[in-house]
């Protein structure tokens, strides 16, 4: 089956961290999908791709990358989360780290001068779709 979402979110996971990151961002991934539509941002990619990385901090197979690809219309992030204090975290606090990871990325992308994507009204528009996720309570386990 093909995917056909804007945002397509994933997780790279160390087994510890159990399938709550899966929920959470199954759960991140259609908000975002229900909220935010990626050609209102510009033209230039069909979706965006972004992958949490959650393993130890000696694991080095999987590292933060970024790749844009105008020719097959894609952004690619791939961003690590601190494995400890998410491990160590309730699930409301895990799920609002992984916001704020995926909000640093985009305001990183925000230094770019594209002339053809608004990574500035894309980060805040995802900043306010996060802010109504913080006064919530989440249950992932």
């Amino acid at each position: 089956m093909k995917r056909t979402e804007d945002f397509r979110l994933t997780e790279i996971i160390w087994h510890e961290a159990g399938f709550r990151p899966t929920k959470m961002t199954n759960y991140f991934e259609k908000e975002l999908n229900k909220s935010l539509k990626i050609k209102n941002y510009g033209n230039v990619f069909d979706f965006l791709f972004f992958a949490f990385i959650i393993q130890l901090p000696i694991q080095i197979v999987h590292q933060e990358k970024k790749r844009l690809s105008r020719k097959q219309r894609k952004a690619v992030f791939y961003a690590k989360v601190d494995y400890e204090k998410f491990v160590r975290a309730n699930d409301r606090e895990a799920f609002l780290m992984l916001c704020e990871t995926f909000l640093t990325q985009l305001k990183e992308m925000c230094k770019r001068k594209d002339k053809d994507f608004d990574w500035n009204k894309l980060y805040a528009d995802a900043e306010t779709l996060i802010k109504k996720f913080e006064n919530e309570e989440f249950v992932f386990s």
